[in-house]
């Protein structure tokens, strides 16, 4: 079935509340936080400073409760820097091996200091645990924590690639603590927070933390469910305001936190890292002139940057973003590095889109309908019509497109099926032209979706004969770790696992990763990721990991067999 959309474009506009708090930004800057402010695309605050002096200081959006926000990773950079400063007093060494202080942990006596402060141990991130998002929301003990990080199938080698690691920067700092004798929280106020008058950066104490916001579609924020802090410590679970932030990231560079050749060391890249530092921002005319970290925790994002050659630093905390960060972020750079720079308008713009169908053949009890980002369009709820047409008038915004989809949906509004493939996007004041919207392929995917799901049927009950019926005999399978083997050796492989009897294994799809691609003349290609659990040697503890996959489905008269297959990530 094929439909076939023209939308025509009308220029409008949209309201908005809540002015921005300012002391000194620039008048086209100034305007750019108001509008983000007044019509609730981003709360948050930003800071630069500039030598000694800081040079600005605003908030956007609503105050919060308390001047400091959640940093999230950016937490790293306090971390490695009393990690650092052990090193500097001959408490720790960069090569102490792991094993020192937790030798029960896979590689331990291969892993060093400096492999976790470069993401480089291999280990495996706590972040990628089945439910680990459900899990972390209640407060855990550190032997919780400890006990599921020891449970998580590593990455890679130690030292071998880099790979970003959570895990790493818990245990370091349960290292500091454990080198210092002291809290992680006595260090951070001790070592970083009174010499450099840092009266609002902390560890979170162990109650629930600030709020992190979510925009509706009618442009309210909604509260965030929130990570509990007692869970990502050292990693991510400190507060601080851009000012300090600002302060801090400048005493790093030219302050006496650390000695000068520590100072090198840090900013010393290896395959794109420092010692918790990398090079930042990530795109724009100013990509990577700076060093500095990111941040990410329920919907709190930030970023602290530093660029050595203008002796300039900039901090920027959001709460809520629906916005772009990185828009925000580039403006910042670019007002501080050319002060004639103007911001976009971000005065909305009401346009209307007339869609007009033909050829429609629904079901009985179906309707199309379109789901999107902004209102009138939900994402969790369709805007259906009849096929004739749908006067849609939607709030433009510069920079904020609106991202939409056609679905199928059931007399009950729940959506049967989805287009396939990315978002159709408009932005503000651009005419799409001749948009055309097919579902034909919906057979297709419903196909390769079932072979799938018959394919791993087979291999979580463990029937290597089933299995083998969906491999070509040409078959050609490439594992990263394991090489290329055809039908015979991977056989031979599954069939071993399957009669290991302390080995139970387990796989399921990742919900919303899959994507199918139509191969003319041969069938489709697959990609996605998938879960592999594992349970060895009487362990009650499911150990999992998460892969990505490529496979090509050949139709034959046997029905859909896989001609080949990768599997990467491992």
């Amino acid at each position: 079935m094929r439909w076939i959309f023209t939308l025509a474009l009308a220029l409008g506009a949209l309201g908005g509340a809540m002015p921005a708090q300012s002391n000194s930004a620039p008048g086209s800057l100034q305007r750019l936080t108001e509008q983000l402010g007044e019509q609730n695309l981003l709360r948050g605050a930003y800071a630069v400073q500039r030598g000694e002096r800081l040079e600005l200081e605003q908030r956007i959006g609503a105050a919060p409760p308390q001047p400091a926000q959640r940093i999230g990773s950016v937490s790293k950079l306090f971390t490695a820097t009393l990690i650092l400063q052990l090193v500097d007093e001959g408490r720790l060494r960069m090569d102490t091996p792991l094993a020192q202080f937790f030798p029960q942990l896979p590689n331990a006596q291969l892993i060093t200091l400096e492999m976790l402060l470069r993401h480089r141990s291999g280990l495996g991130d706590l972040k990628h645990a089945p439910n680990f998002d459900t899990w972390a929301r209640q407060r855990r003990s550190n032997a919780e924590v400890q006990a599921l990080i020891e449970s998580l199938p590593v990455q890679g080698t130690p030292g071998q690639q880099k790979v970003y690691n959570n895990s790493a920067f818990i245990l370091l700092h349960w290292i500091a603590e454990r080198a210092s004798g002291q809290s992680f929280a006595q260090l951070l106020q001790q070592r970083i927070a009174a010499p450099l008058r840092l009266q609002h950066t902390e560890l979170l104490p162990d109650t629930a933390p600030p709020p992190s916001f979510e925009r509706s579609t009618d442009g309210r924020w909604l509260p965030l469910p929130s990570t509990h802090p007692s869970v990502p410590l050292g990693a991510g679970a400190m507060l601080s305001t851009p000012a300090e932030l600002t302060r801090f990231i400048r005493a790093l560079f030219k302050g006496p936190l650390l000695r000068p050749a520590t100072r090198q060391a840090m900013s010393t890249l290896a395959d794109g890292m420092g010692l918790s530092l990398y090079p930042l921002p990530n795109g724009g005319p100013w990509q990577g002139q700076g060093l500095g970290h990111e941040g990410v925790i329920d919907g709190a994002q930030s970023v602290l940057v530093y660029f050595p050659q203008h002796d300039l630093a900039l901090a920027l905390l959001c709460e809520g973003v629906a916005w772009p960060r990185d828009a925000l972020l580039a403006e910042l750079i670019g007002h501080a590095l050319n002060p004639a720079q103007r911001s976009p308008d971000l005065t909305p713009q009401p346009q209307r889109l007339a869609l007009q169908a033909s050829g429609m053949a629904l079901q009985s009890g179906e309707r199309l309908a379109l789901r999107g980002s902004q209102a009138p369009l939900r994402w969790d709820r369709g805007l259906g019509f009849d096929g004739t047409q749908l006067n849609l008038v939607w709030n433009a915004v510069a920079g904020l497109p609106l991202e939409a989809k056609l679905v199928v949906e059931n007399e009950k509004g729940e959506a049967l099926r989805w287009e396939k493939g990315g978002n159709r996007i408009w932005p503000a004041g651009q005419a799409p032209g001749l948009l055309r919207f097919d579902l034909t392929d919906d057979r297709l995917w419903r196909e390769i979706e079932a072979a799938d799901a018959a394919l791993f049927a087979a291999f979580n009950q463990r029937d290597a004969s089933a299995l083998a019926g969906f491999f070509s005999e040409r078959l050609e399978f490439f594992h990263d770790l394991g090489g290329l083997s055809g039908k015979e050796q991977t056989m031979k492989n599954f069939s071993h696992n399957f009669g290991r009897s302390d080995l139970k294994l387990r796989r399921e799809l990742v919900a919303g990763s899959l994507k199918v691609y139509p191969l003319p003349g041969i069938g489709a290609m697959q990609t996605g990721q998938h879960r592999f659990c594992r349970l060895e040697g009487g362990s009650t503890v499911e150990q999992c990991a998460t892969f990505g996959f490529s496979q090509v489905w050949e139709k034959s008269a046997a029905g859909w067999q896989l001609l080949r297959v990768l599997s990467y990530g491992h």
